[in-house]
């Protein structure tokens, strides 16, 4: 017979299905998971992860929805500010920009989603024609990157509203 799988050993699993973009097996997966621990203390977490997989097939607001469900889970857990981040990323895909700002601006203050934030409320106001803004944004940005590729980004944004206006 088979064995099930520990809550934990079932969420690296759903994990790692994510990250090969295996997506319908990851909701089977979290499914799963759900059905057989609806109490479990890792719910926002698989919720969170199920959020990921509409997020990267362009689900917005089935990845909004997720989301929402994951942070109404108790707990400081390390996934909640990127759940936030992409609530944030979900609301400015759906044009819903006067909803993901406030959003990347609250998480511009902590050190996990930083970047990804600033970048989002340049954006942010880039699409709100907030030319200078913007452009200051992606200056402190470019200060302090915590990853060369948010460097990048910013340069190549600055660059792109600089050259138009």
């Amino acid at each position: 017979p088979e064995h099930p799988l520990t809550e934990e050993a079932h969420v690296r699993k759903i994990a790692s299905l994510l990250h090969q973009k295996k997506y319908k097996e990851t909701l089977e997966t979290c499914q799963t998971f759900l059905d057989r621990h609806s109490a479990s203390s890792w719910k926002g977490e698989i919720l969170y992860l199920r959020g990921e997989v509409f997020f990267e097939e362009g689900d917005f607001p089935a990845a909004l929805k997720t989301y929402e469900e994951s942070l109404r889970e108790e707990g400081e857990k390390p996934w909640r500010p990127l759940a936030r981040l992409n609530q944030g990323w979900s609301y400015f895909k759906m044009k819903e920009i006067n909803k993901a700002l406030p959003i990347f601006q609250e998480l511009s203050e902590e050190e996990m989603t930083r970047d990804s934030a600033l970048f989002g409320v340049a954006l942010s106001y880039r699409s709100q024609e907030k030319y200078e803004e913007a452009i200051l944004v992606l200056e402190k940005l470019l200060k302090h990157p915590s990853q060369k590729e948010w460097h990048n980004k910013a340069l190549l944004e600055k660059a792109e509203i600089e050259y138009k206006f």
